[in-house]
């Protein structure tokens, strides 16, 4: 039998953070599920898991009923029956697990080989379960009871032989030291399993003439039956009945679809052949817009469209680009003095921020890992990932987007990979010079907020660090971060109305870039319209009481943020610069509400 636990499994949680419970299971040969144990908290994220189940009561106690060691093919020593795992768990009389990795000798790494050859039989269960059911995809939105009951529910266990029951909850653990030494007995149990296989001589597979390929057929019928099972028919009845039903499904109401369509149109339009008609404008827009609402897979929605996972795949990348060239004119980053004046003034009237030219930001946005790539794009959250980085107006509008930058690069220096961070860089970006706040004798630049991840500079603020702060400190970090949240909230927004960002990617980087863009253009596009951000979809402050009600964004599992780094040297220029806003923020600059919210 084979072991293991997948420590994947995330719940919701009030704080908005990644908790997880974790599946224990015993696999049999067929890769059907004979034991499982959940609900143990993900923070025993390790082996020492096994401790806290039922199994391990049963083992420990000798009470599973194990066969005697009985002899081997071809051999007349008696061999232990024994459970399978991998590092993560003890090395016992009947648990085996691989020898270490470093100083293996050819007996050894052929032990190795057998032992992982029988336990990828649980890691392909574990695989077919989350690729079959997609609760396993994203984040249980349910209290951890509830959401053993949806786990299990999902198993589909054959006879249950170990204690004939399904443990749901975390169970007391045993009064034992959870140390991952070996037995002595242990050892020689797995050398003996090694010699064993390093003789063995009937070890082969069996040698099969290949099949011919029965040929498939190039359409499925009900493909080429596709009106009567399309979503067209339900999108046409949603728009005339139910147009909050409508704007849920495609994310946009039946104007903003409309005109969105007129626009890409020229872009995806596919002439009809003598074998088929062509799939319409209108079905491969709206088949795009449901995959970037829904995250969905090809697979999913090929039940929806009526439409195969490969044609939707090349419509989805098509219409993409399609977006990306009729939206191009919504993200622009200003190219004149000028303009730029015009963004500070919108911040200075909107949050009280003068001279503030942006917001900046960057999350990672998960992507499966591209083949053949190591550790390039392997971020500190131990996913893969290209990173996002944006500068945003006041108005929660995106000015600039980079995407792409390789997620191994964590933090805020990747705004050095970005052309944006070479212009600000290299002074390029036609930023104003220096300027008298108003009412003041305070000559300032213009700049853009940013958080602890970015290094500070002549044109770029951050907070001040957040241990033994003055009042003036707190005040200052107060008024740096009531203009910076409009990034973050930009960035929740558009990961709340694109489902797409709540899962992993599974496309390769360049299409994945193309599918971030899309989504980014849409979010301008669409925030013209009243009904794609609602007041308490963003932070709302409440001046008078102090407090800041959070956004409903920020229920959902959020992008990952750029990690902080812990040397970010700043120039003394910079640190001047910050000293000055702090001074005025506390005196000229005051704004009647600013001590409620430093309390």
């Amino acid at each position: 039998m084979i072991l293991d636990a997948n420590g994947t499994l995330k719940i919701a949680s009030a704080l908005s953070m990644v908790n997880t419970i974790v599946l224990m299971a015993i696999v049999n040969a067929n890769y059907q599920f004979i034991m499982v144990d959940v609900g143990a908290n993900g923070r025993i994220s390790d082996g020492g898991v096994l401790y806290y189940t039922k199994f391990w009561e049963k083992f420990e106690n000798h009470t599973l009923n194990i066969p005697p060691p009985s002899c081997l093919t071809n051999t007349i020593e008696k061999y232990p029956y024994v459970f399978l795992g991998d590092e993560a768990f003890s090395l016992k009389t009947n648990l085996m697990k691989p020898y270490s990795r470093h100083d293996l000798t050819n007996k050894r790494r052929i032990f190795n080989y057998r032992l992982s050859r029988a336990r990828r039989v649980i890691e392909n269960a574990f695989g077919i379960l989350a690729s079959r059911f997609g609760t396993f995809q994203k984040p249980i939105n349910l209290e951890p009871d509830k959401a053993n009951v949806l786990i299990t529910e999902n198993l589909e266990t054959g006879e249950l032989q170990i204690g004939d029951e399904i443990t749901e909850n975390v169970l007391t653990p045993l009064q034992k030291n959870p140390i991952r030494n070996k037995s002595a007995n242990a050892k020689i149990v797995r050398d003996k399993y090694c010699d064993y296989f390093s003789k063995e001589v009937a070890f082969g597979l069996n040698q099969k003439k290949p099949q011919k390929n029965k040929r498939r057929r190039w359409m499925k019928e009900w493909y080429k039956q596709r009106a009567p099972y399309s979503h067209e028919k339900l999108l046409n009845c949603l728009r005339m009945t139910e147009p909050d039903d409508y704007r849920n499904f495609l994310r946009m109401d039946a104007t903003s679809y409309e005109n969105l369509l007129k626009l890409v149109t020229p872009h995806i339009r596919k002439q009809n052949t003598v074998m088929r008609e062509a799939i319409s404008v209108n079905e491969r827009l709206s088949i795009t817009l449901r995959y970037l609402a829904t995250g969905n897979t090809f697979e999913d929605l090929k039940f929806l469209s009526a439409v195969s996972p490969q044609s939707i795949s090349s419509i989805v990348l098509e219409t993409c680009q399609a977006i990306i060239i009729s939206l191009k004119t919504y993200i622009k980053i200003p190219k004149t003095e000028a303009e730029w004046v015009e963004i500070a003034k919108d911040f200075e009237q909107r949050w009280n921020f003068p001279h503030c030219l942006g917001a900046l930001d960057g999350k990672h946005v998960e992507i499966r890992k591209p083949p053949n790539s190591g550790s390039f794009y392997f971020n500190y959250k131990d996913t893969f990932s290209i990173v996002l980085m944006a500068v945003v107006d006041a108005d929660y509008k995106f000015m600039m987007v980079d995407v792409g930058i390789n997620g191994r690069i964590s933090d805020g220096g990747v705004i050095s990979y970005t052309k944006f961070g070479n212009m600000l860089k290299n002074k390029t970006l036609n930023i104003p010079e220096p300027d008298l706040l108003t009412n003041t004798s305070y000559k300032l630049p213009y700049l853009f907020v940013a958080d602890d991840a970015f290094a500070m500079s002549e044109n770029l603020l951050k907070p001040y660090s957040r241990t033994n702060l003055t009042k003036e400190q707190r005040i200052f970090n107060y008024r740096l971060g009531r203009a910076r949240r409009i990034v973050e909230n930009a960035f929740g927004i558009l990961n709340s109305r694109f489902g797409v960002f709540q899962r992993a990617i599974q496309v390769d980087t360049d299409k994945a870039k193309k599918i971030v863009l899309a989504c980014c253009f849409l979010h301008n596009y669409l925030r013209k319209s009243a009904s794609y951000i609602c007041q308490s979809s963003m932070d709302m402050e409440y001046e008078e009481e102090g407090r800041i009600i959070e956004g409903t964004w920020r229920t959902q599992e959020p992008l990952i943020n750029l990690q902080h780094g812990n040397n970010r040297n700043s120039t003394e220029l910079a640190k001047d610069i910050r000293n000055t806003y702090c001074q005025y923020f506390n005196n000229e600059g005051k704004i009647p509400w600013q001590d409620k919210f430093i309390v």
